[in-house]
């Protein structure tokens, strides 16, 4: 398996979503992650997608709010390359694991935290969700929404995002300490990412761009959705720089030869709001008498980029996603009642050609609470009499 992160150790002190996705890009890359957990299990345990998120994972329980428990805590750091966490600024400050204590035990460790609404500012220390700091802060919630409704937000994109942003913060960093020694600190957060990912929008609205807008009123009819006569949508782009070009291709291929170099709706300088929606009103009438089948055939031998609109569903079983392997089958810790005991789970999207399974062979279950207390505190030269201790105390527990 190629693993270019192989012997990287990260402690990944992290619950939910959005800290467990950056680390699970660090495991795909073959980094040994040691998840701090409390004692009654990461609040993350209780996903259907657990496996997702924490596969390949080691599971550690600490009592934090005991001194031999931050002890256990910052021996690990002490011998960490990165220290991953999602927890408010202000809780893990009060657990003195704020950069500037524990760069003094290991100066160089990559410190990489993610927020809700970022470092600064009266929300810096306000519990940051998905929904609310990246959904509805971030301007996505309402203006992708058709208009005079808002969106139903599927869960945990705006997490995965900014985790998959702070992963590649953390690869950068840890280059550039091959070349100085030292490591860094580095922060994303659920708002930074929606306003990055949300540019199109954050671009045009200075220019007097208008959202949300409605599908049947578009900016550009051809970058759209249409319903075909099998009640299946179909998607259709045609990027502005190519409008001349496949103008007349798209009218021939939905039967509208006589539209051909029409002066109205031809030019892209033609294209207005009231254009927009007159052309919409055309394109809607002529998709209605075709299949989705149908209207995609044309539209793809025109070389125009369109294609049927999936469910989630579907996708999980295309003949494209499943020859490419964007899905594996993984264990299970919440099994599909009456299923088998796999699920399909996403790979990785990034595939190298040294190895075609990567992010897919070797991929394990998430720990079970407490499954390598024992073995990593060995690793950590904790003795026999050492853990024992632990245990009795509750500063740990095993599985």
């Amino acid at each position: 398996m190629y693993q270019p992160l192989k012997g990287i150790k990260v402690v990944d002190f992290s619950l939910a979503a959005a800290g467990p996705s950056c680390t699970k890009q660090l495991t795909e890359l073959g980094a040994d992650d040691i998840w701090i957990e409390p004692l009654k299990g990461a609040s993350t345990r209780s996903h259907h997608k657990y496996d997702f998120y924490c596969a390949n994972k080691r599971s550690l329980p600490l009592d934090l709010k005991t001194i031999e428990g931050i002890d256990v805590m910052l021996r690990l750091i002490g011998k960490a390359d990165v220290f991953v966490t999602n927890y408010r600024l202000r809780a893990v400050n009060k657990l003195g694991l704020d950069y500037k204590s524990l760069k003094e035990i290991n100066p160089r460790l990559i410190y990489a935290a993610l927020t809700g609404f970022g470092t600064e500012g009266a929300q810096a220390n306000n519990p940051g969700t998905d929904t609310a700091a990246f959904w509805a802060k971030g301007g996505i919630l309402q203006d992708y929404a058709e208009k005079g409704t808002l969106v139903v937000a599927p869960s945990a994109f705006g997490d995965c995002a900014a985790g998959m942003a702070l992963a590649g913060g953390v690869l950068a960093a840890l280059y550039d300490r091959e070349k100085t020694g030292e490591g860094c600190d580095l922060y994303t957060s659920l708002l930074a990412m929606a306003v990055y990912l949300n540019h199109h929008a954050v671009v045009e609205v200075q220019y007097g761009e208008e959202y949300p807008k409605s599908r049947t009123s578009p900016a550009y009819p051809f970058l759209n959705s249409y319903r075909c006569k099998d009640g299946g949508w179909i998607s259709m782009t045609i990027a502005r720089a190519d409008f001349g070009k496949y103008f007349d291709v798209l009218v021939k291929a939905i039967g509208r030869d006589d539209l051909a170099g029409n002066t109205q709706y031809a030019a892209i300088e033609s294209i207005t709001r009231e254009n927009s929606a007159a052309f919409t009103a055309i394109l809607d009438e002529a998709f209605s008498k075709m299949t989705s089948d149908e209207a995609v055939t044309a539209l793809q031998a025109g070389n125009i980029a369109a294609d049927k609109v999936q469910s989630t569903a579907d996708t999980l079983y295309d003949p494209q996603a499943e020859a490419n392997r964007y899905f594996y089958p993984l264990e299970a810790t919440h099994p599909v009642p009456g299923g088998k005991p796999e699920i399909l789970v996403p790979a990785s999207p990034i595939k190298y050609r040294k190895d075609l399974n990567f992010g897919i062979t070797g991929q394990k279950r998430g720990p079970k609470l407490g499954e390598n207390t024992v073995e990593i505190l060995k690793e950590y030269s904790y003795s026999d009499a050492e853990i024992e201790a632990l245990l009795a105390k509750k500063i740990t527990i095993k599985d």
